[in-house]
């Protein structure tokens, strides 16, 4: 079984980004999310133009190696270290209101693996939408900032990687 996943975003100046990914659906919840994070065939549309704008194929698990397994905190656990500031963020923070997040602006969250910027080891992190102030929203539509927090117990933690500038 292969899934098709198909988000769609727009950037600050209001143009149409679309990606195209099939992935193995299949087999335990652990395969599946590991298929959809590691092994996928994405294509990059550039709307644009009609036309696309690359072809990316995801296969990091053969060469990876599994270094154990280790406690995942809750969701819950995982939204009070966002409020108190302990996350990498898809958006510079004076993008955010008053530069602090506050809870009713959160909007959704999902775990995933951060892989990109290519990372030394790959890690779940609690994945958060957070709505950005009005005066960033592009023709009528809202603006979200993704938050990424550590789904790891801490306590195994170590050089928790700070933020590199980069704003993909």
């Amino acid at each position: 079984d292969f899934t098709v996943d198909y988000p769609h975003s727009y950037s600050y100046s209001g143009k149409l980004d679309v990606t195209f990914s099939a992935f193995q659906d299949s087999g335990t919840l652990e395969e599946r999310i590991l298929n959809y994070n590691f092994s996928k065939l994405t294509f990059f549309a550039a709307m644009y133009e009609n036309a696309w704008k690359g072809i990316g194929l995801w296969s990091v698990l053969p060469s990876a190696q599994k270094l154990g397994d280790y406690p995942l905190i809750s969701p819950e656990t995982a939204r009070a270290l966002l409020l108190q500031g302990d996350y990498i963020a898809s958006v510079p923070k004076d993008y955010i209101r008053d530069g602090t997040i506050y809870d009713e602006d959160i909007a959704g969250v999902t775990l995933v693996y951060r892989t990109e910027p290519p990372n030394q080891y790959y890690q779940p992190y609690y994945l958060f939408y957070v709505e950005l102030p009005e005066e960033l929203d592009v023709e009528g539509l809202k603006s979200f900032g993704r938050f990424y927090v550590p789904a790891v117990s801490g306590e195994y933690l170590s050089d928790f990687p700070s933020w590199n500038g980069s704003y993909k």
